[in-house]
């Protein structure tokens, strides 16, 4: 799906979230280590701080966030996939 259709289709979440970040990175001809360089942490600020009061009001509403980084496998499109759940307030 386009990008920007799928961004339309987003209904702005005022609940608590539990964010996913998945960062899929271009492996390079000769890569050092099994992983992408960077902080996962860094690579998660971007996208995030992009969906702020699109799919969320304010990134406040994060009460949890799991991310990760990897190289991409053979045929698949580097990219940041996100997924967020909305959790119930604890009392």
């Amino acid at each position: 799906m386009d990008a920007q259709l799928a961004l339309m289709k987003i209904k702005k979440s005022v609940k608590p979230l539990i964010v996913i970040v998945e960062s899929i990175r271009t492996r390079p001809k000769k890569p050092a280590r099994e992983y992408p360089r960077g902080d996962v942490d860094n690579y998660s600020k971007g996208p995030l701080d992009s969906l702020n009061k699109i799919a969320w009001q304010d990134d406040v509403q994060i009460v949890g966030l799991f991310a990760t980084k990897r190289y991409a496998k053979p045929g698949e499109e580097p990219g940041v996939n996100i997924h967020w759940f909305e959790v119930e307030a604890s009392s």
